[in-house]
């Protein structure tokens, strides 16, 4: 837990089958950073222990637009509950109570890949982001600051927070012709705390013989029976 960057290239196995018992030995061997790289520039990349690392600040913004981010050039910062919160434009898109909520990283902790996959999950469970996008930038060390460090950034991108669906049919229930319809709106935020609010309208109409009427007088009426209803969804 808190190493940042290793991989699985820094460990190898050996086995050893000369014991002439049909067993073998099988050794793991933890390589340090650059510890097999070819010696003549080892000068340049030196030999050295893996460390663990603490999550340093954590910066999130929820309008980035990652087909220009030119645009998406932070203009605001406002710090909540140690988190960093970062926008373009002085546009909310999500109550901050209500996105940390998702974030289950904290600053000072140790680098745990567990968390920020859970948290990447959280944040696309919203449904209110199209993309998400989760990366780490190493703080530089020196004199002053000699600590393992990360931060750690957030970008959001938001998806159409309103969309309207039309659709139309055609039935036949029974030989009775029909047309049926339906008009639909959704809001998936909002009170900016990614509720999501949906009204659909149904209606058809239905071709239904009168057999109340003698077989003389019987007659068709084309759509005599109407139906129409609203739904809604919080």
């Amino acid at each position: 837990m808190g190493y940042y960057f290793f991989n699985r290239n820094y460990i190898t196995y050996a086995a050893d089958t000369s014991l002439n018992s049909h067993q073998v030995d099988i050794f793991l061997n933890i390589n340090r950073i650059n510890e097999n790289i070819d010696p003549s520039v080892m000068y340049i990349s030196p030999i050295s222990d893996h460390h663990t690392y603490r999550i340093n600040k954590i910066y999130i913004q929820t309008d980035y637009n990652p087909k220009n981010p030119a645009l998406s050039t932070p203009k605001d910062t406002l710090l909540y509950n140690g988190y960093y919160m970062l926008s373009a434009d002085s546009q909310l898109e999500m109550r901050y109570s209500q996105l940390v909520r998702n974030i289950y990283v904290e600053s000072g902790s140790l680098y745990l890949q567990e968390k920020i996959d859970y948290t990447y999950k959280k944040l696309q469970d919203l449904n209110i982001f199209k993309f998400v996008n989760v990366y780490f930038k190493e703080v530089p060390r020196d004199s002053a600051q000699q600590e393992y460090l990360l931060d750690l950034n957030i970008q959001l991108t938001p998806t159409d927070q309103q969309d309207f669906t039309l659709e139309q049919e055609t039935t036949n229930t029974g030989g009775n012709i029909g047309i049926a319809g339906s008009f639909g709106y959704r809001n998936k935020n909002t009170f900016k705390g990614a509720e999501v609010f949906q009204f659909k309208i149904k209606g058809g109409l239905e071709a239904i013989p009168n057999f109340n009427d003698s077989v003389e007088q019987k007659k068709f009426f084309f759509f005599n029976t109407y139906e129409i209803g609203p739904e809604i969804f919080a």
